[in-house]
């Protein structure tokens, strides 16, 4: 399936960061767990409308077709509330609605497909940080989910440069591994929109 998202979106890809003695590196990173049974309690409770809601068309029929979507679902979610996290709360667009952030699989791990308010709430963020442009950030994504212990986790990383002379905000985190236990290399599913890094 090519469709990450039903409308216009970007898909996050991986730049290479040129060497600019004018610049800054911008840094900014998000986390967040979530409860698999919590949220599988919530789909079984509020059905196709919370799904609607909060999952894009494609992130719905990925983890409806595989053997425990609950803990898709999870995984997804957190990548959504880490991706927030990213975000700058007083940013005009913010917080964009979560079925405008997806989670898409590519043959190199999980990225983010940004629409709308949220590929602005981006765009907002790294203008109040004087950073580049989103072409030029790379925006990594780590997700992992564990049954047994009953949670899914997802951290994003932002990292870019700012325009020359800013402190390029956030902090040093990095990330650590790219998790590939649960949407690492299989398929490889694309938006068929492409673009620019989200």
């Amino acid at each position: 399936m090519n469709d990450a998202l039903d409308g216009d979106s970007t898909v996050a890809t991986t730049p290479t960061l040129a060497a600019d003695t004018s610049a800054s590196v911008f840094v900014r990173s998000g986390i967040d767990e979530v409860s698999i049974s919590r949220l599988r309690r919530l789909v079984a409770e509020h059905g196709s409308s919370f799904r609607e809601r909060v999952f894009t068309a494609a992130e719905r029929r990925y983890c409806e077709g595989t053997r425990y979507p609950g803990q898709h679902y999870a995984a997804r979610w957190a990548a959504k509330e880490a991706f927030l996290k990213v975000l700058d709360a007083t940013a005009p667009s913010f917080p964009p609605p979560t079925d405008r952030i997806g989670v898409v699989r590519t043959e190199d791990g999980p990225r983010l497909a940004l629409e709308d308010d949220a590929d602005v709430a981006f765009a907002e963020t790294l203008a109040a940080a004087n950073a580049s442009d989103p072409g030029r950030c790379d925006v990594s994504v780590s997700l992992t989910h564990d049954r047994e212990a009953d949670v899914a986790a997802a951290c994003v990383v932002v990292v870019g440069l700012t325009d020359g002379g800013g402190d390029g905000g956030g902090d040093e985190d990095g990330n650590e591994d790219q998790d590939q236990d649960e949407d690492g290399y299989e398929d490889g599913e694309r938006n068929e929109n492409g673009g620019r890094v989200a």
